[in-house]
């Protein structure tokens, strides 16, 4: 009967208001989300959501896990997917890369050297 005497009490309901504050605060905190979602030119690639990638991103995600794979009452199901296209940013300058030309080995000018 203790465990029910603390649930109505005033440092009770103080300590779930403050969790309640801190959940919601970090919840719409600029850096919890992505704001404006772009992928790097060139390296890794950021961690994203669903939702950053494609329209449908629920859908595809029950697709892959095979959810509804076996639904014998209604039609199958099929998943079309609706990407969304994401710009690119670069944080610095790539220089060109030279290749040299292909190496044509001609056997009339050294014999006997490799071959």
């Amino acid at each position: 009967m203790t465990s029910t005497r603390n649930k109505n009490t005033q440092g009770d309901y103080n300590v779930r208001k403050q969790e309640s504050v801190m959940i919601r605060d970090y919840l719409i905190h600029d850096y919890a989300n992505v704001k404006n979602p772009v992928m790097f030119s060139l390296g890794s690639n950021p961690s994203f959501y669903g939702g950053v990638l494609s329209q449908n991103s629920v859908d595809i995600e029950s697709k892959l896990r095979g959810i509804r794979s076996v639904n014998l009452e209604g039609p199958a199901f099929n998943v079309t997917p609706q990407f969304k296209s994401l710009p690119t940013v670069s944080y610095f300058e790539r220089h060109q890369v030279f290749l040299p030309q292909p190496y044509i080995h001609s056997k009339s000018e050294r014999p006997n050297y490799l071959g």
